[in-house]
């Protein structure tokens, strides 16, 4: 055998290095397979709230029209989530309109939320009855 392929002496200096290095680049490779996750997780997150939240205030405004205009707060997990609603279309009467009269009293309704940089838009029908 020749004096290179002989492992009796243990390893050199070098070979520790690269041995080294390359852990080093599979542990900076991990953290940061590890810090994308918990970034995907919390956008995520982030967008679960922001989503149940807008679709909370569209139903709000739906059960009390009175309520479209107004601002609403929300807290999901240490996130705050700002909701507004406007109408878009169409106008909605103070009153109901009276059965049989073949009135409409419908308005489109946009819903938006803002969270961490993000928004939600949602937009639907609101009538009175």
């Amino acid at each position: 055998m020749s004096k290179f392929m002989q492992l009796d002496k243990g390893y050199s200096l070098t070979e520790a290095l690269i041995a080294l290095g390359i852990l080093s680049l599979l542990v900076m490779f991990t953290m940061a397979f590890v810090a994308q996750f918990i970034n995907a997780t919390r956008q995520d997150f982030i967008n679960h709230c922001l989503w149940e939240y807008t679709i909370s205030t569209l139903e709000r405004v739906k059960a009390d029209p009175n309520m479209i205009g107004q601002s609403f707060t929300y807290g999901c997990g240490g996130i705050r989530i700002d909701s507004t609603s406007t109408i878009v279309s169409g106008t909605l009467p103070p009153n109901p309109p009276p059965p049989g009269s073949n009135q409409r009293a419908c308005a489109v309704v946009q819903v938006t939320s803002q969270a961490s940089g993000r928004i939600a838009r949602i937009n639907s029908p609101v009538c009175r009855f």
